[in-house]
């Protein structure tokens, strides 16, 4: 049985193989979801456990490297005609060309106890690097700006006064973590310079470990926030509704 066929045009564009959330896909998931996708000659299958996801070519059986890396974007409606022509040119391809598209990948929402894990987990990783608990919320806070405001330009269309995007940043290796600090250091001086949000976010980042940016850049890049339930959002906002910033 298949879990979601997609279409375009009429015919079969790819399958999505579904496995319950955080199970760990294995290779046996990765034959059948590909098994799957040669059966209806779909072009490729997406197996996913709501967290991960891999693409692969139905007709190889091979990993699929979307703009040249293993990304886990599935193709947007204005990338898959792109995507499928390339696909139909060559049945094997594993090397899709660059995407037209640069919105941001797929992330799933979360539910209020997962919101609350995750926020503990980061608190946490700065109370372990960082070994200080002073400002450790509010420069956590600086973090979730940055995030919300990637997501708030993405739905929105607009275009942010940086170029950094937390799903970039968070493939960066160990060894860049230094890129990471760099990058936020940077994002949050735009803010401050070139949007409202300035007059209310006057003081730098108190953390010093670059492997804490790391860390939580990791963590929240893992997630969407405006695609979270109404309470998920409600809680994540209470640190603006009390004026530690304003609302985005």
């Amino acid at each position: 049985m298949v879990d979601i066929l997609v279409r375009h045009s009429g015919k079969i564009a790819f399958l999505v193989e579904a496995k319950r959330i955080a199970k760990t896909l294995s290779q046996k998931d990765r034959d059948q979801a590909v098994a799957y996708g040669a059966d209806v000659k779909a072009p490729f299958v997406v197996l996913t456990n709501g967290t991960q996801f891999e693409s692969y070519n139905s007709a190889s059986g091979k990993r699929i490297r979307w703009n040249g890396k293993l990304s886990d974007k599935i193709p947007s409606k204005k990338e898959l005609p792109d995507a499928l022509k390339a696909l139909r040119k060559d049945p094997t391809l594993t090397e899709v060309p660059p995407a037209k598209d640069s919105s941001l990948p797929f992330r799933p929402g979360l539910p209020l106890k997962q919101l609350n894990a995750l926020f503990a987990r980061c608190l946490n990783t700065i109370r372990k690097i960082e070994r200080n608990e002073d400002r450790a919320f509010t420069d956590f806070a600086k973090i979730i700006l940055l995030k919300l405001l990637e997501e708030k330009a993405d739905s929105e269309g607009a275009t942010l006064t940086y170029t950094y995007r937390f799903h970039e940043l968070a493939e960066k290796p160990d060894v860049q973590a230094d890129q990471l600090k760099t990058a936020a250091v940077s994002m949050l001086d735009d803010v401050k310079k070139k949007t409202p949000y300035g007059d209310v976010i006057r003081e730098d980042f108190y953390l010093k470990n670059a492997k804490t940016f790391q860390k939580i850049v990791q963590e929240l890049a893992a997630v969407s926030f405006r695609d979270s339930r109404a309470d998920t959002k409600g809680h994540l906002e209470e640190p603006y509704n009390c004026g530690v910033y304003p609302s985005i």
